[in-house]
């Protein structure tokens, strides 16, 4: 509570603030809003990205020989698959 002081009077301006508890939903909230606001905006690209990396990886992989683990896996599916 605070109290003006005028020239001619005194006024009473009342000053509400939410308690502390409030104050940091608020700024969570405020912070989803903008993360939510961003991933809206760049999600896509985002996704683009990473899947574009795993895929690269995957590739790599194929040109060191014996680093992939799924290589064994690979080429004893194309055995079976090919009667030999």
């Amino acid at each position: 509570m605070r109290i003006a002081t005028g020239a001619s009077h005194a006024r009473l301006q009342v000053v509400v603030q939410p308690p502390p508890d409030e104050r940091i939903v608020d700024g969570f909230h405020r912070a989803e809003g903008r993360l939510v606001g961003w991933m809206a905006a760049n999600g896509i690209a985002l996704l683009r990205a990473s899947l574009g990396i795993v895929f690269v990886w995957f590739g790599a992989l194929k040109f060191v020989p014996g680093a992939s683990p799924a290589e064994h896996l690979a080429s004893a599916t194309i055995a079976k698959l090919t009667l030999g």
